[in-house]
C-alpha cells in the first residue's frame, strides 16, 4: 500500500472532503501520502457547492493536513476574490484572520506549495512558513555547522584580540 498512497496524487473538492479523507486513511499508510490537491473554501465557495456545508470545518482539516509526515508537495485551489464578493470582507476583520488560515501556517516541511487562483493574500501569509522545516525537526547537519560556525567566530576573535595584546 505504501506505494499507492506515495505515487499518487489526491484531488479533493473541499476541506470537508479533505478532512474525512485524512480521518479514513489508516496511520500506517497515511505517512505516505505525498502529494494532495485542495480547494480552500471557508464559505461554500469552492468544491462544496454555493452554500455552506456542515463539517467543512478548515482549522481541522489544516490541522489534520499539518500532521502528515510524508507529504511534500500540496495544491490549494483559493478564489479570494469570489471570498470578498460574498462578503467575507463583513464576516472577518482581516484575511488573517479567515478560517483556518491560521492552521495552514503550520502545515511545515513542504517541498512545493502551488497557490491555485487569486490569492495573493492568502499565499503572502503562509507560504514561507510551508516551506520551512516541520515544527520540532532539524535540517541534518545545521546544528553541527551552526556550532561549527560560532566556534570558528569565537577562535578568530581571540586570535584577533590577542594579535592587539602583543
Amino acid at each position: 500500500m505504501p506505494i499507492f498512497y506515495r505515487i499518487n496524487q489526491f484531488v479533493l473538492p473541499c476541506l470537508a472532503q479533505l478532512d474525512d479523507f485524512l480521518s479514513k486513511v489508516a496511520p500506517r499508510s497515511r505517512k505516505h501520502v505525498r502529494h494532495i490537491s485542495v480547494t480552500y473554501c471557508i464559505d461554500g465557495t469552492g468544491g462544496c457547492g454555493d452554500e455552506f456545508q456542515d463539517g467543512c470545518d478548515a482549522s481541522a482539516a489544516f490541522t489534520s493536513l499539518a500532521k502528515l509526515e510524508g507529504l511534500e508537495k500540496l495544491d490549494l485551489r483559493i478564489q479570494e476574490n469570489k471570498w470578498f464578493a460574498r462578503g467575507a470582507s463583513t464576516m472577518y476583520a482581516s484575511i488573517s484572520t479567515l478560517p483556518g488560515l491560521a492552521q495552514l501556517g503550520l502545515v511545515r516541511g513542504l517541498k512545493e506549495v502551488n497557490f491555485c487562483g487569486p490569492c495573493p493574500n492568502v499565499e503572502r501569509l503562509v507560504r514561507a512558513d510551508m516551506l520551512k522545516p516541520k515544527i520540532g525537526t532539524t535540517i541534518a547537519g545545521w546544528k553541527k555547522r551552526k556550532a561549527g560556525a560560532v566556534d570558528d567566530q569565537l577562535t578568530k576573535g581571540a586570535k584577533a584580540k590577542k594579535a592587539k595584546v602583543t
